[in-house]
């Protein structure tokens, strides 16, 4: 096989994130070194009925999350009113992220591209409940609107792209399983373009004071403190990102613009080789670094920079 001939290129990316409408500004706030991580701010709580007169304990909240053009896709008011936050943006972010790539959405319609994308969202079942305590007439849009699953059919439907649709769910490693999963695709020509992702939405705002969850592995104060001797849990955040991936050679030959390349991918499972199910084991991590590298025909010692993922508990700091 010849080198790179598998390299995957990114070519379209989006995100919204705490403080920041897009990713201008998620890189400047970066380059400031801005701390997000906050109260919930008072049009959060205004524009999704949460009583704004408690205490609550700070996370990196999105300020809004209620705005949604549904004239733009064609989607009437009543319905629009029915699709819970997390659909809507994920819809919008896929828009953006086609844009982003130089594309019109007209460009997309009926392609092979696939979707994969992982939600930590309980707003489904939150909305529908919220439904169900102010509507008396049943509609079947209500339905499609609350469904997790329809976070990538909206998608799907919407952009009338005609490539697999798949939600995926491994936990903190979803959205990365989600690349790994259109990578593989991407490489055995399966698909054209592949939108891959994840969004992550706070049903619920907890009051300070009550406790660490079930695991006990919420930080007291907040803040996630990877790799830091002060790590004393996770901290909560919101937000979402999604990337347009194509196989390398067909963006170099297309004359996209990219922003970078997947050559490699790997995977694993603890498989019992932990103390428990949610620790982590140092021989699983290994062995999906090892594949990752010799995936990408790359010798270790090349490697000039790495970036990691610290869960911010004692355990796995």
């Amino acid at each position: 096989m010849t080198k790179g001939t598998n390299d995957i290129a990114i070519i379209g990316m989006s995100g919204v994130f705490p403080d920041a409408e897009n990713l201008q500004d998620f890189y400047h706030n970066l380059c400031a070194g801005k701390d997000s991580v906050r109260e919930p701010s008072g049009d959060r709580l205004r524009y999704c009925s949460i009583d704004p007169n408690k205490d609550y304990k700070i996370a990196g909240h999105l300020s809004r999350i209620d705005q949604f053009d549904h004239q733009f896709f064609n989607i009437s008011k009543k319905e629009a009113e029915f699709i819970e936050p997390s659909q809507r943006i994920a819809l919008q972010l896929a828009c953006m992220t086609i844009e982003n790539a130089g594309y019109a959405l007209e460009d997309f319609r009926g392609s092979n591209t696939g979707i994969y994308i992982s939600s930590a969202s309980l707003f489904p079942m939150v909305y529908l409940q919220n439904i169900n305590a102010v509507v008396e007439e049943k509609d079947p849009t209500i339905h499609t609107g609350t469904l997790g699953s329809m976070i990538f059919g909206r998608i799907a439907y919407e952009l009338q792209l005609t490539g697999p649709a798949v939600m995926i769910d491994t936990g903190c490693s979803s959205s990365l399983i989600a690349i790994n999963e259109a990578v593989e695709k991407l490489s055995n020509n399966k698909l054209d373009y592949a939108l891959v992702g994840a969004i992550s939405l706070k049903a619920l705002f907890f009051e300070k004071g009550k406790g660490t969850g079930h695991l006990q592995a919420a930080s007291l104060t907040g803040k996630t403190r990877a790799f830091d001797a002060d790590a004393d849990g996770i901290g909560i955040g919101e937000g979402g990102g999604l990337l347009l991936l194509k196989r390398a050679d067909k963006a170099r030959a297309d004359k996209d613009h990219i922003h970078a390349l997947i050559k490699g991918v790997g995977m694993s499972q603890d498989g019992g080789r932990s103390n428990s199910i949610t620790a982590p084991s140092p021989a699983a991590q290994t062995q999906a670094i090892v594949q990752a590298w010799e995936n990408a025909g790359i010798e270790p010692e090349s490697i000039r920079y790495v970036e990691t993922h610290g869960a911010g508990t004692p355990l796995g700091i």
